[in-house]
């Protein structure tokens, strides 16, 4: 992923919203559903009850500002329908007189379906990046039947016809349809920017539980996704039908980036009976060029590619893959007329055509058949660590599966990695040969907390993957391949940093970026100044004990996460050390 195409699109929001704040620069207009002046949108004692007619009053150029409270579209206007040019702000307790002082968390500005069906509660259609939607809560639409999305209809929430609008600080929650139950993006290129999608279904055989995007013609669309989470959205298979994108299906002709978002719990799900075998338990990827960026996707659920399925060709980096199922996907009853099963329950991180993974940690993943890491048509793995990740025991008859096809699958090259049975031999093999996996090893990688998978899938001990200090995958990665760019890891923090009670062995220049999504970072604080008045003496031999005791953090020297009597020793050593 492009680092500076990001930052552009960043600026542009940025400048879009600084401009139209100056005063004399636009009008704007107010709406307030408790207001109970003349109603003209001229200040907020007058201000329009109904979001509609504020809609209907703005040209290019203007703000509506939007107080806190339930708006539904009009029965004649069916949509909220945003003017392009035209920024919408909620998240206003009435009275502000700037930006800067209004509170979306506070003051909730809610478009709201009530849980009937209809057309998509907001449409914006050819919109600018300086089409903005920022600071609303979308929620309980149930999309009507349409020509989109056929019966079920499609994005209950959203519809984004053509364009490059701005969507910012909105929430979509419990939004229904056919085909993007909350949002359906046809021919565009929209900006999402710190949004959340959370509890959204593509219902009746349906794709994508929070987005679906789609084109219908030859001009290559980006969508962009941006601070962004995905929490408990789902998509139903069944009737010969598809089923796939949990959070998000992205179909061909676009590319996708995905910048510091969160997929958590989204599933795909297959009821029983026969269908094309549920993919993408948080993305489904079907077009040119997906990018992966401080992202992370954990406790997904799909028979292949329950974190990422992607037809296309993915570059992923400094992410986090944990808790990702891929099962079995069955068929019963008299719909699958005999026709057999899709083999299924590979691939429970991602299951990718072609991909390049930097600075990835792959750990704790499920997969009921093979691969629970991850499963490549053509894959790179670099700067990255697959550890303990877990296939279900093999069935009567089927042999144990060697354990570094546990962690990856397919065809692959590894350079700088720790890959969990990487250099043991296989049986009826060769011995593993060093020198066609350059810089990588086969050793406890030293999590802070090891993940712990159950043998049905799910995390029994959720882990804690940072690396502690002195683990093998600490300066240890190959400088040479960290994106030019992209210089902080998933924390925020550099992406290259220097342990040093950790012997450098990776390659470039020193010093050298560690393998995984997290890079350890020595504290700056002196560890054996417990008591931290800036002097080494006895008092905090005294400071420690009275931590240990009290199962105070400050107690743990040796950073491994827990309190424990070796701690003592290494008090005394980092004591003996000096700061």
């Amino acid at each position: 992923m492009n680092m500076n195409t990001n930052g552009a699109k960043r600026l542009l929001i940025a400048l879009s919203m600084t401009m139209l704040a100056v005063p004399g620069m636009a009008q704007t207009i107010y709406v307030d559903a408790a207001a109970t002046g003349a109603n003209d949108g001229s200040g907020w004692a007058d201000a329009y009850t109904s979001l509609s007619d504020a809609l209907a009053a703005a040209t290019a150029g203007e703000q509506v500002w939007v107080a806190d409270g339930a708006y539904g579209p009009s029965a004649a206007a069916g949509s909220f329908d945003i003017p392009t040019d035209v920024a919408v702000y909620g998240g206003f307790a009435g009275g502000e007189t700037s930006l800067a002082q209004r509170d979306p968390e506070t003051f909730i500005s809610v478009i709201d379906g009530f849980l009937s069906q209809g057309s998509p509660m907001v449409t914006i259609t050819n919109g600018t990046p300086s089409t903005i939607l920022d600071g609303f809560q979308i929620s309980d639409a149930i999309a009507a039947d349409d020509a989109l999305g056929g019966v079920g209809g499609a994005g209950a929430g959203m519809l984004i016809m053509g364009g490059s609008p701005t969507i910012a600080n909105c929430n979509f929650l419990g939004n229904s349809a056919r085909l993007g139950g909350s949002v359906f993006v046809l021919d565009a290129s929209p900006v999402f920017d710190t949004c959340e999608f959370r509890g959204n279904i593509s219902a009746r055989s349906g794709e994508g539980g929070a987005v679906y995007a789609t084109t219908t013609n030859a001009t290559p669309q980006t969508l962009t996704f941006i601070d962004s989470t995905f929490v408990s959205n789902s998509v139903h298979q069944g009737h010969f039908a598809t089923g796939n994108g949990g959070g998000l299906y992205v179909g061909p002709g676009y590319d996708l980036v995905i910048d510091h978002c969160s997929f958590d719990g989204n599933f795909a799900f297959h009821n029983g009976t026969f269908g094309n075998a549920v993919l993408g338990g948080a993305v489904y990827f079907g077009g040119n060029h997906m990018s992966v960026d401080r992202s992370t996707f954990s406790n997904n659920y799909a028979a292949f590619g329950a974190g990422i399925y992607a037809q296309g060709t993915l570059d992923c980096s400094n992410s986090v893959f944990t808790g990702n199922r891929a099962v079995i996907n069955g068929c019963f009853g008299p719909e699958c007329n005999g026709a057999p099963d899709v083999p299924s329950g590979v691939g429970g991180a991602m299951y990718v055509a072609t991909a390049t993974m930097t600075n990835c940690t792959v750990a704790g993943n499920w997969a009921a058949k093979s691969n629970a890491g991850c499963t490549f048509g053509n894959g790179t793995v670099v700067n990255s660590v697959l550890w303990h990740n877990l296939d279900y025991p093999p069935l009567p008859g089927e042999d144990v599966p060697p354990l570094v096809r546990t962690q990856i699958g397919g065809t692959y090259t590894i350079t700088s990695s720790n890959v969990q049975g990487l250099l043991q031999q296989i049986p009826g093999e060769d011995p593993p040969d060093p020198a066609n996996w350059p810089g990588s090893v086969d050793v406890d990688p030293q999590f802070v907390i090891t993940p712990v998978v159950g043998t049905l899938g799910g995390l029994l001990v959720v882990g804690d993957l940072h690396l502690q200090s002195g683990s093998p995958s600490v300066d240890s990665g190959d400088n040479n391949a960290v994106p030019a760019g992209l210089m902080l890891d998933i924390d925020g923090l550099s992406r290259i940093a220097d342990d040093p009670n950790t012997p450098d062995t990776g390659m470039g220049t020193a010093p050298y970026v560690d393998m995984g999504a997290y890079e350890f970072t020595p504290s700056t604080t002196c560890l054996p100044d417990v008591n931290g008045d800036g002097n080494l003496d006895s008092a905090d031999f005294t400071a420690w004990i009275a931590a240990f005791n009290a199962n105070d953090p400050a107690a743990d020297q040796n950073q491994d996460g827990s309190i424990d009597p070796s701690d003592f020793t290494a008090w005394i050593a980092n004591f003996n050390a000096g700061c």
